[in-house]
């Protein structure tokens, strides 16, 4: 039989113990995390839910394009002498930054992508419409010469108007299951 020292049976006491507190350490450093994670997400829910509804109000009335509100966001698509983007595109859009920095930056990046792809098509449809003009013989009501845009620009644009609606359309989806994801954490808390 092994005859234990009194130093090793104190060691491994030592040991035991210090095991256990760590335990207890560990436990209580969790338990305090979660608390405050409840906390924080009860503090910041309400300000969340109501960025993220205002978010989708907005796009939603951007997709729809309701009362013509927007419309002008899809007729840069189609006009060519808007070759400088124009600054209410940019308050719309930094207002929709804004609004979503106040919720996370997964929402941050998904608006940020749309914004993005948005710039990216208006250039798209400014050289198409460039290369797509078609000057009639009719005069408009100012004695100018009429413009269009030839059949294949005119379907290119649309087309890039109905991929941006089509981008509107998942981000509007993304925010829905976003806010549902939210409320569930909020209320099973």
């Amino acid at each position: 039989m092994i005859e234990w020292d009194s130093n090793i049976i104190s060691g491994v006491i030592g040991f035991g113990g210090s095991v256990i507190g760590g335990l207890f350490t560990l436990w209580g450093v969790n338990r305090t995390l979660k608390i405050q994670n409840k906390e924080k997400l009860r503090d910041e829910f309400p300000v969340k839910i109501n960025n993220i509804y205002l978010l989708i109000d907005e796009l939603t009335v951007i997709r729809e394009n309701k009362e013509n509100k927007y419309n002008y966001i899809f007729d840069g698509f189609y006009n060519a002498s808007q070759s400088n983007r124009p600054k209410r595109d940019d308050e719309i859009f930094n207002n929709l930054i804004n609004v979503s920095t106040k919720i996370d930056d997964e929402v941050y990046k998904k608006i940020k992508q749309l914004i993005d792809s948005y710039y990216k098509k208006y250039d798209e449809g400014i050289a198409i419409y460039s290369s797509g003009i078609i000057i009639f013989d009719e005069k408009n009501q100012f004695n100018e010469p009429k413009i269009g845009l030839n059949e294949d620009s005119s379907n290119k644009i649309r087309n890039l108007v109905d991929q941006f609606k089509k981008e509107l359309k998942e981000i509007i989806e993304f925010l829905r299951d976003y806010k549902v994801s939210l409320e569930k954490d909020y209320f099973n808390n």
